[in-house]
């Protein structure tokens, strides 16, 4: 595929300075072009100079009415803008390309999925996931009655719809939707990306249930394909990067993690730079290696400079910020600093309370750690009812018995207390 770029370059350069001669008249042919090189650059991961072309292309259709190619360019730029993290441009875009479908189509078009597809990942992106999923679904539904059964078009929904299921905790419905999409694209194009990226979130459904062994295979897989396709150093790359490293971290293979999550980090900064949530989550995953070796300093600075990176992010990488959260309120427990660790486990609690329902693992996680926190704190009282909510009658997984037992353990320690306890006593 990278030969493939090679050869289109100069194609499409030839083709952009042609269009340019034409004036007036050829501002169509001239649009149609840029948005041509426009995605190239973004196959290629130069996306800086993909939104330029894409910036230029629909500057040259500004005087036109409602139109598909006008609307299709709308839905590039804001897709692109998705990808630098630029999430509140994105949703700008891709709004108004939606809108624009939506007047130039009937209600069940073949050509309304993907507008509502694209918006529906932005949302996500930005922890909306009921509007997400609510789109999703809408596309689906007409995807399902516009296209045949092993197309390319109902694939692409399915997978999505997966992802939004999947980032709820709903991982049975999303595992069954993965697996169709994986079947479909196998059959209809086996070495294409997309079956590299269903590879990987399938990978993902597993590492959540703790079945790194499994998670890890499909991990390899995604990795292999997706360097053959698109390259070692593509930002589609990282992902499987850093999650294989993740679940071998997991497995206690830490000699084999390190060269895949200090890679994972050099991709991001080459693919995205120092500032976008892929970097930040590469040196969450990396301080992650370091507490597992007991390098609680070099943990520490990592997780700082993760947290000034997701922090900072416009909307994306809200969930790896909490998770940097509560690895920082980890350390501060372990240093003896209860109040501050409480307050970063309360911060990390507030932003999966908004992300996810009542109930949801990571969110019940987090409560029993700012539990432990307040009990630390000597905040006996406020310990049992954050205690309470993390520890509900809502039946746990299997793979979360380290919830269970931390339940039991703590609820066990603060049995009996009445108020706060007495100076001396934890």
């Amino acid at each position: 595929m990278q030969a493939a770029y090679a050869e289109a370059e100069p194609i499409l350069a030839e083709a952009v300075a042609r269009a340019e001669k034409l004036g007036v008249e050829g501002r169509q042919t001239a649009a149609s072009a840029w948005r041509a090189m426009g995605t190239l650059r973004r196959e290629q991961g130069s996306y800086e100079a993909s939104q330029q072309a894409y910036e230029i292309a629909l500057r040259l259709l500004s005087d036109r009415g409602p139109h598909p190619e006008t609307a299709d360019l709308l839905t590039d730029l804001g897709n692109l803008l998705s990808r630098r993290n630029e999430l509140a441009g994105a949703e700008s875009m891709l709004r108004e390309a939606l809108a624009m479908h939506r007047t130039l189509y009937p209600p069940e078009h073949p050509g309304l999925p993907v507008p509502l597809s694209n918006l529906a990942l932005v949302l996500r992106a930005q922890g909306r996931y009921r509007e997400a999923e609510a789109l999703q679904r809408e596309a689906l539904a007409i995807a399902t009655k516009a296209f045949a059964e092993d197309s390319p078009e109902l694939v692409l929904h399915l997978h999505n719809l997966a992802a939004v299921l999947s980032a709820q905790g709903d991982l049975e419905a999303a595992e069954a939707l993965y697996l169709r999409a994986l079947a479909l694209t196998r059959r209809v194009s086996p070495g294409h990306p997309a079956v590299g990226i269903v590879l990987n979130n399938l990978g993902s459904i597993y590492q959540q249930r703790e079945d790194h062994a499994r998670a890890a295979s499909y991990f390899r897989q995604a990795l292999s394909l997706l360097e053959a396709s698109v390259g070692p150093v593509h930002p589609d790359v990282l992902s499987p990067v850093r999650s294989l490293g993740a679940s071998l971290l997991a497995m206690g293979r830490p000699a084999e993690a390190e060269p895949l999550l200090t890679r994972a980090l050099e991709i991001a900064r080459q693919a995205v730079g120092e500032n976008h949530p892929f970097t930040g989550m590469a040196l969450l995953s990396l301080a992650r290696l370091e507490l597992y070796r007991g390098e609680r300093e070099a943990a520490a600075s990592l997780l700082d400079r993760a947290q000034g990176v997701l922090a900072a992010s416009a909307g994306g990488g809200r969930r790896h910020l909490a998770e940097t959260l509560e690895a920082q309120a980890g350390l501060a427990l372990e240093r003896g600093e209860p109040e501050p660790a409480g307050d970063q486990a309360r911060e990390a609690v507030a932003i999966y309370t908004q992300l996810y329902p009542e109930g949801h693992l990571r969110l019940r996680r987090a409560q029993l750690l700012l539990a432990r926190c307040l009990e630390g704190a000597r905040r006996s009282s406020e310990a049992l009812s954050v205690l309470e909510q993390a520890c509900s009658s809502t039946e746990l997984p299997a793979w979360a018995a380290d919830v269970a037992s931390g339940c039991a353990e703590l609820r066990q320690r603060l049995a009996g207390s009445r108020g706060e306890p007495p100076p001396g006593r934890s």
